[in-house]
């Protein structure tokens, strides 16, 4: 005989329970719009807009990972301090909380992962990344720039850190990596026409020849697009809308006047086809005539804007000073006579303090006496200066780290993902002419490259584990 049902569980049952969080909720409205003086329909739409910021971060939070990385490009102002309203700050605040749901339904369980599994043979490189950022906030305890250095350790230690740490926590499936690397490429596409657009309709500023129009943050991510779209089948089999695309990143890339960074891709492209050479000719036949179609067009585009209002003085003064330094000799005030200041400055700070270093944002004070931001446009110099030889040579194992699990990662994986060769060195090449620590790009990639490298580890286990139950 059947036991009978409970009364709990019956249909007449719950509908008591029912009318009472209804009407606990009804009280709830209204006692909320009585004490702050809201309409209910303003609060409804709050609690609904909540609820849809809260599935948008738990499945878009990839996307939400590129906007970190940028967000402060399509800005035309810098925030001062924290503000709600900042683009910076609500898609620090989106990105975080799906991370923070991420680490959440981790500890619950309600997954298959573990912290520990999280991080499995990647060890090394997350230690060598948090010393790194505990040297750099110890050094904030002797340096001469109390202030400069606050924000810079602020933005290394929330920034930086969520670019390293994020794609180890989301990356744990290739669809995943996937959603991060389409939105970046909408993003550099959208990049590349704002960047072509203000060429023919610039500001007054830019005619008066009192703002820069050279982009190198936007030409850094724009190459990476490109290089995503060479090495990478992200589009699989719409060839054309590649074509197409690459052509627009090109433009972009040409449009952003950074020369650093264009010649830094070149390089990246160059060493990464003899490192990665193939057997294969179809594939790496397509790779070299999509790599001579970005010369191509950056060249023509070059010459097509030359003579634009907003671009003719920068590209005449470019051309000048790469005629000198063709010549051997620098201009006067150009680029590559500062870098050269900035690189023996940086030198003399080291042999002043060469073990501790002068402690974080002091390259300012050194080279301007002034408590100000300024770097010397090398990442390690930066670190050598700020941190010592003992904080430069963790930057250089942790870099190592990183080379080491790539290469190691791309035997096991084969072609699938060695578009993270040139996009590693892209982003290390622009950081050492260009670059700061606190530059987010960069260790976004030790991050993903760790994180691919766990992929990949446990794919290899699991077929491993396959084969061994099909021979028994």
């Amino acid at each position: 005989m059947e036991p009978p049902r409970s009364l709990l569980s019956s249909p007449l049952a719950k509908w008591p329970l029912a009318a009472a969080m209804a009407a606990v909720a009804v009280f709830s409205l209204w006692f909320l719009s009585r004490r702050y003086s809201l309409e209910p329909y303003m609060l409804v739409l709050g609690l609904l807009a909540a609820a849809v910021a809260v599935v948008a971060t738990r499945k878009f939070t990839a996307a939400l990972l590129a906007g970190i990385l940028y967000v402060g490009n399509f800005k035309t102002t810098a925030a001062v301090g924290i503000s709600p309203t900042d683009p910076t700050f609500i898609v620090l605040m989106l990105c975080s909380a799906g991370l923070l749901v991420e680490c959440l339904l981790i500890f619950s369980g309600k997954e298959d992962w573990t912290l520990f599994s999280l991080f499995k043979g990647q060890g090394r490189g997350v230690f060598l990344y948090v010393l790194f950022v505990l040297l750099i906030a110890l050094s904030g305890l002797y340096t001469p720039a109390p202030e400069t250095g606050l924000i810079k350790l602020e933005h290394i230690a929330v920034f930086n850190t969520v670019a390293f740490f994020g794609p180890l926590i989301l990356f744990k499936k290739e669809k995943d990596m996937r959603q991060f690397l389409l939105t970046c490429v909408v993003l550099s596409l959208a990049l590349s026409l704002r960047n072509l657009l203000e060429l023919f309709h610039p500001s007054a500023s830019v005619l008066a020849g009192q703002t820069d129009i050279t982009r190198i943050g936007d030409a850094e991510l724009i190459g990476t697009a490109i290089v995503v779209l060479i090495y990478y089948r992200l589009l699989r089999d719409q060839s054309r809308l590649q074509w197409v695309c690459i052509a627009v990143l090109a433009i972009g890339l040409a449009a952003s006047a950074a020369r650093s960074a264009a010649l830094s891709l070149v390089i990246a492209l160059i060493v990464s086809s003899v490192i990665l050479r193939s057997r294969s000719g179809v594939r790496s036949q397509k790779k070299i005539l999509l790599g001579a179609l970005v010369g191509v067009i950056v060249i023509a585009t070059f010459m097509w804007i030359r003579d634009l209002p907003a671009a003719r003085m920068k590209l005449e003064r470019k051309e000048d000073e790469l005629d000198q330094l063709l010549h051997g000799a620098f201009l006067e005030g150009g680029t590559a006579e500062q870098r050269m200041t900035f690189y023996k400055q940086s030198l003399d700070a080291i042999s002043q303090k060469p073990i501790l270093g002068w402690g974080v944002s002091a390259w300012g004070v050194y080279f301007l006496g002034i408590d100000k931001k300024a770097i010397p446009h090398d990442f390690i110099l930066e670190a050598a200066v700020e941190q010592g030889l003992l904080g430069c040579g963790v930057l250089l194992g942790l870099l190592f780290t990183t080379w080491s699990t790539l290469r190691r990662t791309v035997r096991r994986s084969g072609p699938h993902f060695v578009f993270l060769v040139p996009a590693f060195l892209l982003s290390l090449f622009t950081g050492l002419v260009t670059g700061s620590l606190e530059g987010r790009l960069l260790w976004f990639w030790c991050g993903t490259i760790f994180a691919i490298s766990r992929m990949v580890q446990l794919q290899l286990q699991q077929d491993r584990a396959r084969q061994g139950a099909q021979q028994y």
